[in-house]
């Protein structure tokens, strides 16, 4: 599946392609090293940086413009870039907690509240056939909320 993706005068053409085993990401005719998993592939608004989840054997990761971050258990779906392009962020379930938490630039940040997600929910008009969706999508404004908030700390 091909795409092309433009920001502010860049033009991407992209691809996740299979690779014996795995997948590979292809950006540019440039393409990544086969991962078993390979998912949630985002450009910055100007589409100069890009990131994506991606797991090798048990190893699970978000790649940043090449750089690669230890990431145990990142949620798909959730991962966002900032405006910038110069920071990211993502949940991911980190064993023991009991729960999600956000990570920013590869170090664990605040948890997640479910409660507050049930919450927002059932005060939402959203048909209860769409809550997948309208979660989802209120998921991932949530960090990257989460994500401006705990770049405006430092």
């Amino acid at each position: 599946m091909k795409w092309v993706v433009r920001g502010n005068g860049d033009v991407h053409e992209v691809d996740v392609e299979p690779n014996g085993d795995g997948y590979s990401v292809v950006i540019d005719g440039r393409q990544s090293i086969p991962y078993t998993i390979a998912s949630d592939l985002t450009f910055s608004a100007d589409g100069s940086t890009h990131a994506y989840l991606a797991r090798r054997g048990p190893h699970d990761g978000v790649l940043w413009n090449g750089q690669r971050a230890a990431v145990p258990a990142p949620v798909q779906g959730t991962l966002v870039l900032h405006p910038s392009g110069k920071h990211w962020a993502c949940l991911t379930a980190i064993r023991g907690t009991g729960g999600l938490h956000l990570v920013v630039d590869g170090l664990p940040s605040k948890r997640f509240d479910m409660d507050e997600l049930t919450a927002e929910l059932a005060r939402s008009r959203a048909d209860p056939l769409t809550w997948r969706n309208t979660a989802t999508a209120w998921i991932r404004r949530w960090v990257e909320v989460e994500l401006t908030r705990a770049l405006s700390r430092d």
